[in-house]
């Protein structure tokens, strides 16, 4: 069959652009979309001039169209058709007008030039030929092994949480990193790097790139002032080994390959493994990947929970924990203890201790959102999760099941009587944990069996839950509660506020209900500032969080990552993200800061005392603002900078600050902080539009005893303000809409009267 030529055309369109489009988003690289228009550009007009280079070929692949929109049974699909050329120019020109609400590009070299000298620890190193020291014993074995392991356990106290317990780049704190961390594993970073390359991107970090190649963001501190050189060293030694790729030289020669036994899966190891049981396949997949975190033995005691501390034990003041006042948890909550079989997370009902063999492959496969413990699909096969599930189910000495998984009942649907029903539950069973409107902000304190603070989740934040978010897992929490915690089973007949089959149903449906869209961070680095709609009134810029000018303007979310400040930086943060709105007018700008809070942590409040049971510090709010595009902001200088106390900001240039008349103004309801910001412009009549600033927002929550270097942060996001455009803004899409329309027409009429004449 002859495929006609305006098909191939089209097929040709798609195909192309599925090509430059899909393969980016799947690796999370995506070409940016004004580079795949210019290649989806020179793709359109390649196939038009060679499809059309003879006025046979223009007659196979216009008639079709022509055709279309002469024959008058074609009328309503021709005037669609004509439609869309003016509407795709019009959009075109609306986006150009509108240009000017967009972020800056910024530079980022992957793998910058490095210098040929660097100082550091007191010395100067020449980096064409330095060398590891310890490569020198790697063929000794068990001596380079222990070298290689410390240099693990140096990782995993110091760089988990943003590089990830996978060294893939997506540690647990890392969320509102931007841009992200590199990953280690793959062919495109450390696998095209010498050793002496990474000596230098660790020991001096962002702040020490080249002013050429500086990532005006980076979050990558200088590991000189934290990190001795022989730590360094054994940390390279571990990533290479973990990841299995071999290190460059400077004259483009490898050094000699092996096989790393803690490294990926190779075909040695592969024949070594034959003759194994489960149990001892899945033992020698935790010594590699599990115990960094869970423990050599399961206790939940590896390098990557707690770490020796050199300060005194008062940072750990109100705060509830089975830690020796010599360690300081780096995780919360803590790795599970693996010894005891008791697994949060199971579909076995409440009176059945052990979980099935699936709930632990779950576990594994899924990971669980909102901790360290990553998703290993992907990672590790099937097969390989089968067998680390059989050896943690000998580690707890865990029995089979002997009662089948809950029964799930006739899911209901979530409907708006569903739902009520739910809220009035909800009301009455879980709001004294909860909240009121299921912030996760409790009346009581909470603790595990274990000892450590709980928090329970938060509802209305996509995310907000360990496991998928589904109307079916909150039935599962809810019928089988969470072991160890003060979740209890609602299936439990000696619960007196147990529920139904039916009434389970409608709480999951509420609690459904309770997700907020706005808090999804959904990507990106731009706040818009929106121009007030009373520019010349003294109240055009709002005084507090319940004013209604803020209608006009729509949240941004980001999420929020704990600031690396040396030691006594945050490492369990409760602070999760923060959503931001913007107004402007020509007297000043106005901020309305929302994040939630499960306390009001405000010192003399005996309500956030009785919760977290010592004296809270205050919650704050920090904001740094800079006028002066001309100021240097490069890596550098971002690490330096102090942000500074609300409602002071910093900065001065373009627009200048002044303080502000009339009083900042702080609501907290509900586990929510809600905070306006005010500045005023230092001059009358300042003009902002279109002016694009870097800004940063930093929160501390003084229940978890966040103070000085404790804080998490949004990183440098860009404050943009938006360019009021006046009528012209929608006139001149319009104008391009009408003209490109009529000449269509013009050429429609053309066209028919030459059709007549044949």
């Amino acid at each position: 069959m002859k495929i006609p030529a305006l098909l191939k055309f089209i097929v040709v369109v798609v195909v192309a652009f599925l090509i430059f489009s899909t393969p980016g988003y799947i690796s999370g690289k995506p070409i940016p979309a004004s580079l795949v228009s210019l290649y989806m550009f020179f793709v359109i007009v390649t196939l038009l001039l060679a499809m059309t280079a003879t006025d046979e070929g223009a007659g196979k692949l216009f008639g079709p169209i022509k055709k279309i929109l002469l024959a008058k049974r074609y009328r309503p699909l021709a005037f669609v058709l004509l439609l869309i050329a003016p509407c795709l120019f019009a959009y075109k020109t609306y986006s150009y007008i509108t240009v000017g609400l967009r972020a800056p590009a910024e530079q980022r070299i992957i793998h910058p030039t490095p210098p040929r000298r660097l100082s550091a620890y007191g010395k100067k190193y020449n980096l064409s030929t330095l060398k590891n020291p310890y490569r020198k014993i790697e063929g000794s074995g068990k001596e380079f092994r222990g070298l290689v392991k410390e240099g693990g356990v140096i990782y995993y106290r110091n760089c988990l949480g943003c590089h990830g317990a996978q060294l893939s780049g997506r540690g647990h704190l890392a969320g509102g990193l931007n841009p992200a961390p590199l990953p280690f594993t793959g062919s495109d970073t450390i696998a095209q790097l010498n050793e002496a390359y990474l000596f230098w991107r660790i020991v001096k970090g962002g702040p020490g790139l080249p002013v050429s190649a500086r990532p005006r963001m980076t979050a990558m501190p200088a590991w000189e002032g934290h990190l001795n050189e022989a730590d360094i060293w054994k940390v390279i030694l571990f990533l290479y080994d973990y990841t299995g790729n071999t290190p460059r030289s400077w004259k483009g020669k490898e050094t000699r390959a092996r096989i790393s036994p803690t490294g990926r899966r190779s075909r040695k190891r592969d024949r070594a493994l034959e003759g194994l049981t489960p149990i001892e396949r899945g033992k020698g997949l935790y010594a590699n990947y599990c115990w960094w975190c869970h423990g050599e033995d399961g206790y939940g005691d590896g390098p990557a929970a707690t770490r020796p501390v050199t300060i005194r034990p008062a940072v750990l003041a109100g705060r509830q924990s089975s830690i020796s006042s010599s360690e300081v948890s780096l995780m919360m909550p803590p790795p599970r203890d693996l010894t005891d079989g008791t697994y949060k997370f199971k579909t076995t009902p409440f009176d059945e201790f052990y979980p099935s063999d699936s709930d632990i492959v779950r576990a594994i496969k899924e990971g669980l959102s909102g901790t360290a413990m990553p998703a290993w699909e992907g990672v590790l096969t099937d097969g390989e999760i089968e067998d680390l599930a059989a050896y943690l189910k000998d580690l707890g000495a865990m029995e089979p099941p002997e009662k089948n998984s809950i029964d799930y009942g006739k899911a209901e649907a979530s409907g708006k009587e569903s739902v009520a029903t739910g809220r009035e539950l909800f009301k009455d069973r879980c709001t004294e944990c909860h909240g009121d409107k299921g912030r996760g902000n409790p009346s009581k304190s909470l603790k595990d069996d274990w000892g450590f603070r709980t928090w329970p989740g938060n509802f209305t934040r996509l995310g907000g839950l360990k496991r998928s978010n589904s109307a079916k897992e909150v039935y599962a929490r809810i019928t089988t509660g969470i072991a160890g915690t003060q979740m209890p089973s609602f299936a439990d007949p000696d619960n007196k506020k147990g529920l139904t089959t039916k009434e389970r149903w409608d709480v999951a449906s509420y609690v459904m209900s309770l997700k907020a869209d706005y808090k999804r961070a959904d990507g990106g680095n731009l706040i818009r500032a929106v121009r007030s709609e009373a520019p010349l009134s003294s109240d055009a810029l709002p005084g507090s969080p319940e004013d209604s000018l803020w209608d006009k303007a729509s949240f941004k979310t980001f999420l929020l990552s704990p600031a690396f400040r040396g030691e006594g930086s945050l490492k369990t943060p409760t602070l999760v993200s923060v959503s931001i709105k913007a107004l402007y007018s020509d007297k000043g700008l106005a901020l309305l800061v929302e994040w939630d809070d499960p306390t009001a942590s405000i010192p003399g409040l005996n309500e956030a005392r009785k919760i977290i049971g010592a004296e809270p510090l205050p919650d704050t709010l920090e904001v740094r603002l800079s006028s002066g595009l001309d100021e240097s902001l490069d890596a550098e200088a971002l690490a330096k900078a102090e942000l500074r106390r609300h409602p002071d900001f910093e900065g001065a240039g373009l627009l200048g600050w002044k303080s502000s008349k009339k009083g900042s103004e702080a609501i907290y309801e509900d586990g929510t902080w809600r905070v306006v910001v005010r500045r005023s412009f230092d001059s009358e009549g300042a003009n902002p539009e279109g002016l694009t600033l870097p800004v940063a927002f930093a929160l501390r929550d003084g229940s978890n005893m966040e103070q000085g270097r404790k804080y998490s942060t949004t990183g440098w996001l860009w404050l943009a303000f938006e360019d009021d455009k006046g009528a012209g803004g929608y006139l001149w899409p319009v104008v391009v809409f009408l003209a490109t329309f009529i000449l269509e027409l013009i050429w429609l009429k053309g066209a028919a009267r030459s059709e007549d004449g044949h």
